[in-house]
C-alpha cells in the first residue's frame, strides 16, 4: 500500500497549471520537485518597475566611478595588468559606439543615447512589473546606455579602459559590458518563454487525455 502523504502530494500537485506550476503537475517525485520548482520561482520571480530602475542606476553608479578610477590612475595609452595574460586597463576616449564603433559620430550617438534611455524609462514605468530576465535585460541595457550617454553628453567621448590580452579585441568598458549582457538576459528571457509555453502545451494535452 502506498504511503498516504506522496499521493497527498499528488493530489495538491495535480491541477492544471502553466510555467513552473505545470512542471509540477508533471514531476514524478512530488516533494523533491516542488522544491526544486519553489528554489527556480523564487530566484526568477517578476521583478517591480522600481527594482528594476534601481539595478539600472547602481549599474551607472559602478560603470561612473570605475571610469574616474581609470581616468586618474592612467594616462591615454597607458597600459597596467589587471589580471595577467588576460585582462589589462587601457585608457582609451572613444568618440564612437560601443567598441569603437562609429567613430566620430559623438553627437548622433549621444542623442541615440537619449531617445534610448528615454524609451526603456518609459516602458519599464508602463509595464510596472517585468518577468525575471527581461527585467535584467531592460535595466543592463539602460544603465549601459545612459552611462555611456553621460559621457558623451559631459566628455565628449567615452572612456574605454579594459583590454583583453589573448584576442585583438576592441577597448571597452563597463557599460559595454551591461549591453552586452542584456542581449544575453534578452536571449534567456526568450528560451524560458519558449520552455514556459512548451510546459503549458504538454500540461494542457495531459489534461485533454485525462
Amino acid at each position: 500500500m502506498e504511503p498516504w502523504f506522496p499521493r497527498a502530494a499528488d493530489a495538491v500537485f495535480n491541477r492544471s497549471a502553466t510555467g513552473s506550476d505545470a512542471a509540477l503537475h508533471r514531476c514524478r517525485i512530488p516533494f523533491n520537485c516542488a522544491a526544486s520548482v519553489a528554489d527556480h520561482r523564487a530566484m526568477t520571480r517578476p521583478l517591480p518597475r522600481r527594482s528594476t530602475l534601481l539595478i539600472a542606476l547602481v549599474i551607472v553608479v559602478v560603470d561612473q566611478l570605475s571610469k574616474a578610477a581609470a581616468s586618474s590612475a592612467l594616462r591615454e595609452g597607458q597600459s597596467l595588468p589587471l589580471l595577467p595574460h588576460l585582462l589589462s586597463l587601457q585608457l582609451v576616449h572613444n568618440t564612437g559606439a560601443a567598441f569603437s564603433v562609429l567613430q566620430g559620430s559623438t553627437a548622433l550617438l549621444g542623442l541615440l543615447s537619449l531617445g534610448v534611455g528615454i524609451g526603456l524609462i518609459l516602458w519599464i514605468w508602463r509595464e510596472r512589473v517585468l518577468p525575471f530576465w527581461q527585467a535584467l535585460a531592460a535595466a543592463a541595457l539602460l544603465g549601459g546606455t545612459v552611462g555611456n550617454g553621460i559621457d558623451r553628453w559631459r566628455l565628449g567621448h567615452v572612456v574605454d579602459f579594459l583590454a583583453l590580452e589573448p584576442i585583438d579585441f576592441p577597448i571597452f568598458n563597463g557599460a559595454d559590458v551591461a549591453i552586452n549582457l542584456a542581449v544575453l538576459c534578452f536571449a534567456i528571457d526568450l528560451w524560458t518563454r519558449r520552455g514556459d509555453s512548451s510546459l503549458r502545451d504538454n500540461s494542457l494535452r495531459d489534461n485533454s487525455r485525462g
